[in-house]
């Protein structure tokens, strides 16, 4: 977990965002029960995560 935190806080400096897509059930739920998912973009599915993204990385 602390990889994923440095990784975010990496791609965060540089205006870049971090998110997940299609994560197994229990992934999922770790990263709620640690509150992670506050973090980091999920998405249930890669195209979702592309769509979902593009617009923050333009500014929008």
């Amino acid at each position: 977990m602390a990889a994923l935190i440095r990784v975010h806080h990496h791609f965060a400096a540089r205006g870049g965002r971090l998110a997940f897509a299609n994560l197994h059930t229990g992934i999922a739920a770790i990263l709620q029960m640690s509150q992670l998912h506050r973090l980091f973009d999920l998405y249930p599915t890669v195209a979702e995560a592309i769509r979902g993204i593009a617009p923050k990385m333009r500014g929008g």
